[in-house]
């Protein structure tokens, strides 16, 4: 979901899942959070967008292998950053730091 503003603006809300479970190696994360999108074109989804957001994340990571086990359940405040392009109001490609 794009939320649009004047000037080529936009909020972005984000929930995040990751699953992963292989080998006795467990990793389970939800984030949640909200970016800001600036697209250089000044018209929100068309183009070239730089963005940044802040955001929550819970995880749970797990090691269940012969000789080691451990677990731990971080959570944390997350900042984000962002380059992006929306080649159509549906479509585009997105580089994201976490």
């Amino acid at each position: 979901m794009q939320i649009g503003f004047s000037g080529g603006h936009a909020i972005v809300p984000r929930l995040d899942c990751t699953s992963f479970d292989w080998s006795g190696r467990t990793v389970q994360m939800l984030q949640l959070g909200a970016d800001d999108h600036y697209f250089f074109s000044g018209k929100v989804g068309q183009g070239a967008y730089l963005g940044a957001g802040l955001g929550v994340g819970m995880a749970k990571f797990e090691v269940d292998l012969p000789g080691m086990s451990d677990s731990d359940t971080p959570n944390a405040v997350h900042g984000a950053a962002a380059v992006g392009y929306r080649f159509t109001p549906h479509l585009g490609a997105e580089l994201r730091y976490v």
